[in-house]
């Protein structure tokens, strides 16, 4: 969170803190403070999505009053720009301030400053809330889809709010929350410039040497997302006496390697790799999430190993020792794919299989009597048959509600067994199964929202399950209708 980064950092501004609804993923420049921090150059900025409800904040020490904003607000092209915002004290709706319009500048990052006056408002927390923006959307890389680019607020321009100086170093006083060693915390104290969070600080202990007895130990960090610190790596390091050691590089840096790799073909599933190598071993390493299903070869077949190795916690890496210098070609494949082409493949097969059947079965209708189970068209909107009773739809809705919760997510479930009632009870209904199930296909795509997959195929299910149930329900009682007729035709004739 904001606060937390703040400190981390060692943003100050006494008694004071500021916090946001969101701040741009990955970005600690992003964070609340740099909307009251004096520079225009830094500025708060939200997450993509949905900026509508998006805020900034800031608890003071005590009451400040205000009566105008002088807002700089990033219109650059490539951001939302905000034209409503609702000013907040002390967790009351205070003042609605409608923001002149703003003229995107070509810069980027170029900000526009508007002034906005406003009846005196005084809290000790006052938070701005995005109302209404004027949009500016892009094309996400992963799905394709549209995506709202975010707002950015550089100066909130609140008088009486305190400034935020930042400190040029990290705060490095001794802190036990990072790392422990079997269940035991240690202390230790982080070091190095504010800005160099990407480049990596430096992580010491503040009570000596680590000294560990023979055997095994376990070593743990706390979560990153809690502490504002990742620890990527811990060095133990101790001399052939045993004592403790600085720890030195190890290994040949990447501009100093006698081995050069260039891509010859891609694909998502696939790489082609030309690699001259000085005939020294050397890793090959693939920068994508480590899985076992990666393999690779050398383009005459030799296997590189059974699986890839973990290499720089995510990737997949591969130890290649060359008989000699000169060049290798190695193909890196994907095995996983094989199984979605097999799958692929059959759902094709099955499409024409149940194409050939109903082409034969309408050849046969046309020359043979119809048979008892002759495919027939019927509508998607309604069931045949008869509707069961309320209580054994109630029974049915809440089994297939909690068979789709087990299955999925319980909000799916739910939907599932609400669809099923409205299909059942309202005339026409039974859309919200059959259009249902492909509409929400449509929508995972389209949102890049997996769990909507699971949610058109058990909308399916329950739409095949409750279609057959009525069905069978509707010739049970056409049956017994049937005998109960003969019977009262028996009885009658006995009579005469």
């Amino acid at each position: 969170s904001d606060d937390v980064l703040d400190a981390v950092l060692g943003t100050r501004a006494p008694g004071t803190t500021f916090s946001a609804s969101t701040h741009l993923a990955g970005d600690a420049g992003a964070r609340a403070s740099r909307a009251f921090d004096g520079d225009p150059v830094t500025a708060w900025t939200a997450a993509f999505g949905a900026q509508e409800g998006q805020w900034v904040m800031v608890d003071a020490p005590s009451p400040i009053t205000v009566d105008h904003a002088e807002l700089a607000i990033v219109a650059d092209g490539r951001h939302s720009v905000p034209t409503v915002l609702r000013l907040e004290a002390d967790g009351q709706p205070a003042r609605l301030l409608e923001v002149p319009p703003i003229v995107d500048g070509t810069a980027e990052g170029a900000t526009q400053t508007v002034s906005i006056p406003f009846e005196p408002v005084t809290g000790m927390h006052l938070r701005l809330v995005v109302e209404a923006t004027r949009q500016v959307a892009t094309s996400d890389a992963r799905t394709g889809g549209g995506i709202v680019l975010p707002v950015a607020i550089a100066e909130a321009g609140l008088s009486g709010v305190p400034s935020p100086t930042d400190a040029g170093a990290v705060p490095d006083a001794c802190r036990d929350d990072l790392i422990s060693i079997d269940g035991h915390p240690r202390s230790v104290r982080v070091q190095g410039s504010a800005t160099a969070g990407r480049s990596g600080l430096v992580l010491e202990s503040c009570t000596g040497p680590v000294e560990l007895t023979r055997g095994a130990h376990r070593v743990q960090s706390a979560p990153g997302l809690s502490t504002g610190i990742d620890v990527d790596r811990l060095v133990l390091g101790s001399g052939e006496d045993g004592l403790a050691a600085a720890p030195v590089a190890l290994g040949t840096a990447g501009s100093a390697t006698g081995t050069k790799v260039r891509v010859i073909d891609s694909g998502p599933t696939s790489f082609d790799l030309r690699v001259r190598s000085d005939g020294a071993p050397f890793w090959l390493v693939l920068g994508q999430s480590h899985s076992d299903s990666w393999r690779a070869t050398t383009a005459a077949g030799a296997s590189l190993g059974a699986a890839p190795r973990l290499v720089d916690g995510y990737a997949n890496g591969w130890l290649v020792r060359p008989d000699r210098a000169g060049t290798i070609d190695i193909e890196l494949r994907w095995t996983s794919q094989r199984l979605v082409w097999i799958g692929l493949v059959a759902s094709a097969l099955a499409v024409l299989a149940c194409l050939a059947v109903l082409l034969v079965t309408r050849r046969r209708a046309r020359t043979t009597a119809a048979l008892a189970d002759t495919p027939k068209w019927a509508s998607p909107f309604v069931f045949g048959g008869t509707v069961p009773s309320a209580r054994v739809l109630a029974g049915v809705a809440v089994g297939l509600g909690i068979a789709s919760a087990l299955m999925s997510r319980p909000w799916i479930g739910a939907v599932v067994g609400v669809a099923t009632v409205v299909a059942a009870r309202v005339a026409r209904g039974r859309i919200a199964l059959s259009a249902g199930a492909p509409l929400a296909l449509a929508a995972a795509k389209a949102f890049d929202a997996p769990e909507l997959g699971w949610l058109a195929v058990l909308l399916l299910l329950a739409d095949v399950a409750f279609a057959r149930g009525s069905a069978g329900a509707g010739e049970s009682e056409d049956a017994l209708g049937d005998d109960v007729l003969v019977d009262l035709g028996r009885s009658a004739g006995d009579g005469v």
